[in-house]
């Protein structure tokens, strides 16, 4: 059996400033790095982590590093299978500008997520099969040990959903997970059991409060 620590990326820039990200660099905030600080905190203090994984992308690989720091500067393997959406023509734009730019994909987004299709980047369809590949892959390349990866909250999302109901239908049932959570899994023949989800009371007064259930992550 594998576990895997799917943890999302600390407040980044674009958290702060409510533009969509997607496969975008934008540097954590101070915040986010006091974010990721405590999250390796929890995580090396809780379990007894054999490999480190992290999307390319600035805010999640930045988020790895104090987890290599306390694991004593354990190499953190880059994987372009855990990026965020591509979110093609929507990159870059404030939340509150996407409904009047691009008002018929918006509002799948917000009230179908499993379906919206951005112009110009990827289907959330397409963006769940391929962040789930490497998971998955990455669980099964080390059985029996205890994995860490650092991502995006789509792609935790998209994963959890999968993990409870055998596809990502009903992700509109599955709230966004906050920054810097931790969202574990176990992996064994084939089947994700998840265990938890966007875990973050180790955040304290730290952690995300308002959480844009429609927005972008």
């Amino acid at each position: 059996m594998t576990t895997i620590l799917l943890v999302r990326h600390g407040q980044s820039e674009a958290n702060l400033t409510r533009r969509f990200a997607g496969q975008s660099h934008f540097p954590l905030t101070e915040l986010g790095v006091l974010q990721a600080t405590k999250t390796a905190d929890y995580v090396t203090s809780n379990y007894k982590i054999d490999k480190l994984y992290s999307s390319d992308l600035l805010r999640a690989y930045n988020t790895a590093c104090p987890i290599s720091e306390k694991l004593g500067m354990c190499p953190i393997i880059t994987d372009v299978g855990l990026r965020e959406i591509h979110a093609g023509k929507w990159e870059g734009y404030n939340i509150d500008e996407l409904a009047d730019i691009f008002p018929e994909q918006r509002a799948v987004w917000a009230q179908n997520i499993a379906e919206c299709c951005i112009e110009g980047g990827e289907t959330v369809r397409e963006m769940a099969e391929r962040s789930r590949e490497a998971i998955l892959r990455i669980a099964a390349e080390n059985d029996g040990k205890t994995v860490a990866m650092t991502s995006h909250a789509t792609v935790v999302r998209a994963f959890e959903t999968f993990a409870r109901f055998g596809s990502i239908d009903r992700m509109n049932e599955v709230k966004w997970p906050t920054n810097a959570s931790v969202n574990v899994y176990s992996y064994e023949n084939g089947k994700i059991t998840p265990l938890g989800y966007s875990l973050d009371e180790h955040l304290g007064e730290h952690k995300q409060i308002i959480v844009m259930e429609n927005g972008t992550k």
